[in-house]
């Protein structure tokens, strides 16, 4: 409860609290001396730039590492100075509070759509869990923004520090999550709890910004509010956000805010200058090279119009180089490494290949309304192509009358902001590869919505056939939108709260006491196993991880410790894994230091030269064979006297209940051993206990929806959001239970209005495996015996889990 209440309250009071505070000091620098008091900044574009101003500030802040740690002091105390030099402003408005009621409706939309899948679990968390595992690596870069700042990264001795150091040394931009980082500092909370209200605050920002560019497109409020908040959620950009997407979001709304402030503050005067030049450098520090497609239209348009309506040109070009030599110097760091990168690459290329996409992206995504429930997959797949034809069709072509209508009254914003949006994609489109090009349309939608909007206004503004059409429209692209992120919204994966809460717990017993092992396929198991040193399936440190012959090949969501080569197993004092009842003891020289809800964590004692040898066994018939026996006796031989053997004895009585084909209910589909439960459904089947005791129940699965298991009509445990990588397991409670039959009822009801309640075609979200019970009763075993005693544990019907030959011991 407290992370829910530091991330959903604290981080955004704090953030508004610094936006505006920031926003006032700009506008303080922005308002010429003797200016009529008709001519303060806009108020409506107080927050966005500020927010803009803490990007600038938080940026520079963590290029050092000496300067790191005043990440989110500097902002506060920016913020508390603009407070003061705002003061009377501010008790303007707070004494007209019914003025900002439609501003924020526009802010709230857009900032509710992405906070909602959260908040409404009740927990601290954030979404996207399993699609990419971008937002994993964008924790550990924030992270090390915030504590070390750009500093190399010089000691690849974890998965975190590989992530960081991926990031770092590729000069990635940081301006969002430097944001991030000061909030953590600021708020005393993780920055994967507060990656999500920093989200949705940006896209409030965005929803604001909005409504200030469609002021002359949209004279009524309501109206407008409404535009603008469903301008700032397009869907192929809401969708991206929910999939970590804090570069495409804060991009969007970096754009909109250079059109709006240098639209609306033309620079008439050396002050005025300020808003401009912080909203250019806080859109390059957000984005770096690759958002200048859309800021040089959007600069060179609104500079030659300027240009062309002044009696001065030389002097108000010399106004405008100031400005942009101002946003230089404000994001002088990152456009030194923007240089850096474009000398050495030749420009952004962008990942190589599909990464997590089943397909391309279409351009015509840009417009506004998509029709389907996953961002990742084709149309056709899961969508409603025809639909969504219609409605973009629809979208493009109220764009292009907005677009002509914002040219006919010189609305400067928008006119600027249409012919950036079709010169970027166009230019993305010709050279760029898939992952750019989506960037690119996540980028433009915004633009194209606001425009679409701003066209359904004009046809409304005209008589009879016209203004109906201009209405009908305008809500059939608000509805295409609205239905394709509901799709999104009841689809999207949620990262398990309780699950990396319980993990945190472990990683600050265990902190120091590394190097750690995590054997599972968890990114961000990974970042919150920072201070345990841990190394995982993801991001394994110096790309290490050193496999046996028996291991299975290929992409593995989960390693047994038996599948790991036994000298780059030693190297390791900790292992960090999930509680799986199938998965093997580890080596015979590691301890079982602590079991929690979901962890359990085995820390070697002694001297890791011990194990001679490790023969991994699978508890298969006839395994033992005459030639493994022979290789066992061929290790103890070449340790000559003094060698001793060990070997682990396995639980009698684990039972594991498979799902009988005849239970499976018709619409469920088989993966394997595992079960795809893509609708409701009902599975009952009975399954024999051997010794009567007390069991403790694990299933295999990811879980959005709820599901219910009962043992004999007794319910063991309900899981919901608790979604996880293929192969690893969730455990339910205990019961006491007979020897004999016993039924197994395992239960997923419908979704509803909750999110992560609907389906990921992945399965994701929607996978159940086979049930273990796990005797509590029962102890696995290690047995130590002299050497001479190899070939008949060898040749035992014991059931083994591995054997070991052991060194003599020193002398």
């Amino acid at each position: 409860m407290t992370d829910f209440v530091l991330s959903w309250l604290v981080v955004p009071a704090a953030l508004c609290v610094l936006s505006v505070g920031c926003g006032l000091l700009v506008a303080a620098l922005a308002t010429r001396a003797g200016a009529p008091r008709a001519e303060p900044f806009p108020a409506l574009l107080v927050a966005p730039v500020g927010f803009a101003a803490v990007v600038v500030v938080s940026s520079l802040l963590t290029t050092w590492e000496a300067t790191a740690p005043a990440t989110g002091v500097a902002p506060l105390g920016l913020a508390l100075l603009g407070l003061v030099l705002g003061r009377d402003r501010l008790r303007g408005w707070l004494s007209r509070p019914r003025r900002a009621l439609w501003p924020l409706v526009a802010a709230a939309g857009p900032s509710a759509a992405l906070a909602l899948p959260v908040v409404l679990t009740g927990k601290a968390g954030f979404t996207g869990f399993g699609r990419i595992t971008d937002l994993a690596h964008q924790l550990a870069f924030t992270e090390w923004l915030r504590t070390h700042g750009r500093a190399p990264v010089t000691v690849l001795d974890s998965s975190f520090h590989e992530s960081a150091w991926g990031l770092v040394i590729s000069d990635y931009p940081g301006g969002t999550q430097s944001v991030v980082a000061a909030l953590g500092d600021l708020g005393h909370v993780d920055v994967m709890w507060a990656y999500q209200p920093v989200l949705a605050f940006v896209a409030a920002m965005l929803g604001l910004t909005l409504y200030a560019l469609l002021r002359g497109a949209i004279p009524s409020r309501p109206l407008r509010a409404v535009a603008a908040a469903l301008a700032a959620q397009p869907t192929i950009l809401y969708a991206y956000a929910l999939s970590a997407g804090v570069k495409e979001l804060s991009g969007a709304a970096a754009l909109t805010l250079v059109a709006a402030v240098l639209a609306d503050r033309r620079p008439l005067g050396w002050s005025p200058l300020v808003p401009g030049a912080v909203a250019l450098a806080a859109a390059y520090s957000i984005f770096n090279l690759t958002i200048l497609p859309w800021l040089g239209p959007i600069v060179v348009v609104l500079a030659l119009w300027e240009l062309s309506d002044r009696r001065a040109p030389a002097t108000t070009a010399a106004r405008w180089a100031g400005m942009a030599a101002l946003a230089v110097l404000l994001a002088l760091p990152a456009v030194a490494s923007g240089l850096s990168l474009l000398r050495a690459a030749g420009g952004a290329q962008g990942p190589e290949g599909l990464g997590n996409l089943a397909a391309p992206v279409p351009v015509w995504s840009s417009v506004g309304p998509w029709i389907t429930g996953d961002h990742r997959f084709p149309l056709d797949q899961g969508g409603r192509p025809t639909l969504t034809y219609v409605l973009v069709g629809i979208g493009l072509a109220l764009a292009l009358i907005g677009f002509a209508a914002a040219i006919r009254r010189r609305d400067r914003g928008l006119v600027a902001l249409g012919v950036a949006g079709p010169v970027a994609v166009a230019y993305m489109v010709h050279g760029a590869g898939v992952w750019l090009q989506l960037k690119a349309f996540c980028l433009t939608a915004p633009i194209v919505l606001a425009l679409a909007f701003s066209g359904a206004a004009w046809l409304g503004r005209r008589a009879g056939v016209l203004r109906i059409a201009g209405g009908v429209a305008a809500a059939a692209v608000a509805f295409g939108v609205l239905y394709g992120n509901a799709l999104h919204f009841h689809s999207i994966t949620l990262g398990d709260y309780d699950r990396l809460e319980d993990l945190e717990q472990v990683n600050a017993r265990f902190a120091g006491q590394g190097p750690a092992l995590f054997p599972n396929f968890d990114e961000f198991g990974e970042y919150v196993l920072r201070d345990a040193g841990a190394s995982g399936l993801v991001n394994p440190a110096f790309s290490r991880m050193k496999l046996n012959r028996t291991a299975t090949p290929g992409l593995q969501t989960v390693r047994d410790t038996d599948e790991f080569d036994q000298r780059f197993l030693q190297t390791f004092r900790l292992i960090i894994r999930r509680r799986d009842p199938t998965a093997s003891r580890p080596p015979s020289d590691f301890r079982l230091a602590a079991v929690t809800r979901d962890y359990e964590v085995w820390r070697r004692v002694g001297d890791p030269r011990t194990v001679a040898a490790h023969f991994p066994l699978k508890n298969l018939p006839d395994e033992r064979t005459p030639q493994f026996c022979r290789e066992v006796a061929g290790a103890v031989r070449q340790q000559g006297s003094g060698a001793r053997i060990a070997y682990a004895v396995l639980k009698r009585d684990v039972v594991g209940v498979p799902a009988a084909p005849q239970a499976v209910p018709p619409s469920w589909t088989r993966r394997g051993d595992d079960l795809v439960a893509d609708s409701p459904g009902r599975l009952t089947q009975d399954f024999p206990v051997p010794a009567t005791g007390t069991y403790r129940l694990f299933i295999r699965g990811s879980f959005g929806r709820r599901v219910v298991v009962s043992v004999d009509g007794r319910q063991v445990g309900s899981l919901r959001w608790r979604e996880s990588y293929p192969g690893q397991f969730v455990a339910l409670g205990t019961r006491a239970l007979r020897a004999g039959t016993h039924s197994l009822t395992i239960e997923r009801g419908g979704g509803g209005l909750l999110p992560g309640t609907g389906n990921d075609p992945t399965g994701m979200s929607s996978t159940i495996g086979p049930v273990v019970l796990d005797p509590q009763f029962e102890q696995a075993r290690v047995r130590t015996a002299p050497a001479s005693e190899a070939a008949s544990v060898c040749g035992s019907s014991t059931r083994l889990d591995w054997i070991e030959v052991l060194r003599p011991r020193a002398r």
